[in-house]
């Protein structure tokens, strides 16, 4: 058997001096000449807050709807209407807990015909 002519490997183009230093040159230069894309492609823009839009959106006066509808079969009116005086009750007691909440109190009968519409609270 003969031995297939084998290249030695300091012979080899790839492993003389010069061209592993032009290979590790190109390497850095890669490294160095990316740099700039990746500071500008990772970096955080920091934008100043609006603090004029802030500031009109935190004096303006946000109000909720909240609509309650009770369908009952008998003695309707005197619930909502207690119900209604519970809520007066507790929106004397802590106001700012019920600030800016309109509560509508709407009470229907099972037939479905509406027998009280209570008025917002503001």
């Amino acid at each position: 058997m003969t031995e297939p002519h084998l290249r030695d490997p300091s012979r080899l183009f790839y492993q003389q001096d010069t061209t592993r230093r032009y290979i590790i040159f190109a390497y850095w230069c890669i490294i160095v000449l990316a740099l700039p894309l990746w500071w500008s492609t990772t970096s955080i823009e920091r934008l100043s807050l609006p603090s004029g839009r802030v500031t009109s959106q935190a004096q303006g006066h946000l109000r909720i709807p909240v609509r309650l509808n009770i369908q009952t079969e008998h003695n309707g009116p005197l619930l909502t209407v207690r119900l209604k005086e519970l809520i007066d009750r507790l929106i004397v007691r802590t106001p700012d807990r019920w600030k800016g909440l309109d509560i509508l109190i709407n009470q229907r009968q099972s037939d479905g015909r509406s027998l009280f519409k209570g008025p917002h609270v503001e």
